[in-house]
């Protein structure tokens, strides 16, 4: 392909993905009411709070402190009063922020050059240490001591029991691009292109593949995310016709049982679990997701809103649309 060919068609691509942020971001500032088809079907009810005009690309919590991704920047805001956060400061990262993780007063963030471990106990972050990796890094989860960054197909975990001085102790590639991990009890569970892989990382230094299952066999196509609870896991994928949601059961090999599949909203692209709420969220469409009978989920709640990615704090939603917008989660008297 001629060299004027591509870059016309990146030029093209970048048009219609800042076109999507702006529409997101201008519908983000509407405040008006709507009728779900799913509303109350659990005693819940969402109300809009509040719209702020500051944007990102994901929000976390650190008791009343909310931390904002938002390009190289990690944006800190007090919310105590949610509908009046009081911005406080920000921590410059060395390249833009593609995700991070919050853990015992530190955040570690990736970017496209390694990992950054900023200590977060001050309104004023400031650097602990990095680590250089000379990847494209994607995501973070952290389980106790260890790190695990994802690159585009390999699986690395950093020791971070000292926070001044990280150490890379491992990593695991796979055969396609790596979409998804979450780690659970001594177990990380991988989302890799359309295959599901179960590995045993109880001494990360030697990680142990215990299972792995290609989705499509299960009537699961087109995967994109995924959330455990318990010994259930369940997958957003989409076909032509509708995007999905589908209900696994692992068994005690680690096997993956399909047990039913439901249509959603819109092709969902992350999940955030809190201890009573989990939430779905799609470029169209944020929902939660009601799990009182774990083998038979619904849909209980709408947003209203589409957005890039989402939180639980208590009973509030936190929504970046990009702009931050708030919803208050209350029982129906």
């Amino acid at each position: 392909m001629h060299a004027k060919t591509v870059d016309s068609t990146l030029i093209a691509c970048r048009a219609s993905k800042y076109a999507a942020l702006i529409l997101l971001a201008s519908i983000s500032c509407l405040d008006f009411q709507f009728e779900s088809e799913y509303e109350d079907i659990n005693g819940l009810h969402i109300e809009h709070v509040h719209s702020y005009s500051f944007v990102g690309t994901k929000i976390l919590f650190n008791g009343s402190m909310g931390y904002i991704a938002n390009a190289e920047s990690l944006l800190v805001y007090d919310f105590t009063e949610v509908d009046a956060a009081v911005y406080l400061g920000y921590y410059a990262a060395y390249n833009s922020i593609n995700d991070f993780q919050i853990c015992d007063n530190c955040a570690v963030l990736v970017t496209d050059t390694g990992i950054e471990i900023v200590d977060i106990s001050d309104s004023l972050p400031n650097q602990l240490s990095a680590v250089p990796m000379f990847f494209f890094g994607g995501s973070v989860k952290i389980d106790n001591d260890n790190a695990y960054v994802v690159s585009p197909n390999q699986l690395h975990v950093v020791d971070i029991s000292d926070r001044q001085n990280p150490t890379l102790t491992n990593s695991y590639a796979f055969n396609d691009n790596i979409r998804q991990v979450e780690i659970d009890s001594n177990f990380a569970y991988v989302l890799v292109g359309t295959d599901f892989w179960v590995l045993n990382v109880q001494n990360p230094s030697v990680i142990i593949p215990i299972d792995s299952t290609s989705l499509p066999a299960l009537d699961i196509f087109h995967p994109e995310a995924f959330f455990k609870k318990g010994s259930f896991i369940y997958f957003a994928s989409y076909t032509t016709f509708a995007a999905w949601l589908s209900t696994c059961e692992l068994t005690l090999n680690k096997d993956t049982q399909v047990l039913n599949h439901i249509v959603v909203p819109d092709r969902v692209r992350k999940f955030h679990m809190s201890d009573e709420y989990t939430l779905a969220v799609s470029w169209y469409a944020a929902f939660l997701i009601n799990l009182r009978y774990p083998t038979s989920p619904c849909i209980s709640e709408e947003t209203g809103f589409g957005g890039i990615d989402g939180t639980i704090r208590d009973d509030y939603i936190f929504l970046l649309t990009p702009n931050l917008v708030i919803f208050e989660i209350k029982q129906v008297e």
